[in-house]
């Protein structure tokens, strides 16, 4: 989101049992079943329970991450340039990966796509995923896995299918500009 400060008509967003109050900012939400996750890239926002009780609220500013997970205290992070580059590369239509496992990146893909892959061995899912990569063209995402981690791509009907052939390596490959 990007958000204007305007006290007369704030900007929240819910979820969960928490909500996120705009001062003035660029940031994204994420909701993961009941953990949220809040990274600012600019300005600051307000944090707190939805719920009558609730914690009292909490801000975070530019550069930072909060990650909400219930039962468990919440954690802050500073956040490197180049994190929040890989954060918002979907605003530009990419994904970007760090050493992210198979598995979550292409949860990240598949979230962009109707078409979806699947990932047929576990050990695959756990290998790290380096590059950035066009949102919607999974074609490219999982070609480029498959070669590096020495898996194969198998379209079956409408899904992709990812499986290994060989001993794993990491994605190591970038498209587009970040």
């Amino acid at each position: 989101f990007e958000v204007a400060r305007d006290a007369q008509r704030p900007f929240v967003v819910q979820g969960a049992d928490w909500e996120v109050r705009a001062l003035g900012t660029v940031f994204g939400v994420r909701l993961r079943g009941t953990e949220v996750d809040v990274t600012v890239s600019q300005g600051a926002v307000e944090l707190g329970r939805s719920r009558v009780g609730g914690a009292e609220a909490r801000r975070i500013s530019a550069r930072e991450q909060l990650v909400l997970v219930p039962a468990q205290p919440a954690r802050v992070s500073k956040l490197a340039e180049a994190v929040l580059e890989r954060r918002f590369a979907w605003l530009e239509g990419m994904v970007a990966f760090s050493g992210e496992p198979l598995g979550d990146a292409v949860a990240e893909i598949n979230r962009h796509n109707r078409r979806q892959i699947v990932i047929d061995d576990a050990d695959l899912a756990r290998q790290p995923v380096v590059g950035a990569f066009h949102a919607t063209d999974i074609d490219a995402f999982a070609a480029a896995a498959a070669a590096a981690l020495g898996a194969q791509a198998v379209i079956e009907a409408d899904t992709l299918h990812l499986r290994p052939v060989g001993p794993p390596q990491s994605v190591h490959a970038a498209v587009g500009e970040m």
